[in-house]
């Protein structure tokens, strides 16, 4: 199971289907790898996910539903078994540049200092965040307790000494700051989720 998957109550995966004893001829016996992949979402409840079969990444399945084959990654599906409605309802994702991510997490950012009285101060590709720090949207030499947020995470930023969140594969540099215990609250679950970063 990925990063970020989200699986509906009473929902069930299986590995496995078998029940018979071998040694009384049972032929139906199986054992194999089922995979659901980074950000896939199991919607509702009573899913089933039979063994063997691979859900792609961002793959959404609606409730009740029944899954014997894998699922496309981008795609939405239903029923018993499980077809591709992805044409009748659309890819649950579309594609965001740079500036269209970045301004989702400004106006969610702002959106929660105003309602909960934060004092901050905005620029272009900064706020700054009353007594906490700063929070970048690019990449930024940064002191103890600022956050950036960067397209991509390298070696040189993974060696600074403040929190850097990749959008490209959701992952962050941590540093326990508060500032950055913040930005996660307030980004988690419905804006960004982020996974730390491999050392």
């Amino acid at each position: 199971i990925g990063n970020n998957v989200g699986i509906g109550t009473y929902s069930s995966v299986w590995t496995h289907g078998y029940f018979g004893q071998l040694v009384d001829g049972c032929a139906m016996f199986s054992v194999k790898d089922t995979i659901i992949e980074d950000d896939a979402w199991l919607i509702g409840s009573y899913n089933t996910v039979f063994p063997g079969v691979t859900i792609g990444k961002q793959a959404v399945l609606m409730g009740t539903s029944v899954v014997t084959k894998s699922l496309e990654p981008n795609h939405i599906y239903s029923g018993n078994p499980a077809k591709d409605i992805t044409d009748k309802l659309g890819a649950p994702y579309r594609t965001l540049n740079w500036e269209e991510k970045k301004t989702v997490l400004i106006e969610s950012l702002v959106s929660y200092f105003e309602k909960y009285a934060i004092s901050y101060q905005r620029n272009e590709d900064q706020i700054d965040v009353n007594d906490m720090g700063t929070i970048f949207f690019r990449h930024e030499a940064l002191r103890d307790g600022d956050v950036a947020f960067v397209e991509k995470l390298d070696a040189q930023l993974a060696s600074s000494m403040g929190s850097f969140f990749c959008l490209t594969n959701k992952t962050y540099i941590k540093t326990y700051s508060p500032l950055e215990i913040l930005v996660k609250k307030i980004l988690n679950p419905t804006v960004a989720r982020f996974i730390p970063a491999q050392s």
